[in-house]
């Protein structure tokens, strides 16, 4: 028998009381089972359905997703405007563009898991990067329903609410 090289997705469906395998090539394939096991083993006989429809059709088979192991390293072209303010900003802050560059990315993708989870837990709604360097100072944060703003003399490490000032 052919190995199957296909991914498998498995989660816990409190709902349905029972694991849920999807296939992300086959958009639409589910299914179930009492352990992860007969999960996964449901989905690959599903898959094997999908595989046969898709033979019957004459439609190619998806690419299976592989494991691809990265480098570590990229090139992105950015204007020479933005080139010079990251440079300047790391200068102004003692390190090197790529460790200043490093940090934007790693605050930035941290901030977005963050809104995710935030936001699926329909909780608190967020509007508003918590990075001061994400936008202007003037913008909101909504946090539980009041309006907050970023104090301007210390936007990290203070926050205040609409409408009061700073006593500094």
């Amino acid at each position: 028998m052919k190995k199957f090289k296909y991914s498998i997705n498995l989660i816990w469906s409190d709902e349905d009381e029972s694991y849920v395998a999807t296939i992300p090539e086959f958009p639409g394939l589910s299914a179930f089972g009492d352990t992860p096991e007969e999960a996964a083993g449901e989905a690959k006989i599903a898959a094997e359905g999908f595989m046969e429809v898709f033979k019957e059709d004459g439609r190619s088979l998806p690419d299976p997703a592989l494991l691809t192991p990265l480098s570590g390293q990229f090139r992105i072209r950015i204007p020479k405007s933005l080139h010079a303010s990251l440079s300047h900003e790391a200068k102004e802050e003692g390190v090197s563009l790529n460790t200043h560059i490093n940090h934007l990315l790693s605050e930035r993708n941290a901030f977005l898991k963050v809104k995710k989870e935030i936001e699926k837990s329909n909780r608190i709604p967020v509007v508003y990067p918590l990075s001061a360097t994400a936008g202007t100072l003037d913008q909101s944060l909504i946090i539980q329903g009041p309006v907050v703003r970023p104090n301007k003399t210390n936007a990290f490490a203070e926050w205040m609410p609409t409408g009061t000032r700073s006593q500094n």
